[in-house]
């Protein structure tokens, strides 16, 4: 019975170390996921317009990068 608990409590903290590796492993694809999002789109802007004048471009501050409106 004691080696069990001792397995139990043992087992917990690495359940929790691996969940949070994936989720964080999840969070960072999805991220990169909206980058490549972001940057299909401007390259489909790109193609549409003739020239950078016909875009507007607004500063996104979390990024540091220029987002299309």
């Amino acid at each position: 019975m004691h080696d069990w608990n001792v397995m139990l409590l043992m087992n917990v903290p690495i359940y929790w170390l691996l969940k949070s590796l994936v989720w964080r492993r999840r969070k960072k694809m999805s991220s990169l996921e909206k980058e490549r999002q972001d940057f299909l789109s401007i390259i489909e802007a790109l193609k549409e317009a003739h020239s950078f004048d016909r875009i507007i471009w607004k500063p996104c501050c979390k990024r540091r990068t220029f987002r299309l409106i």
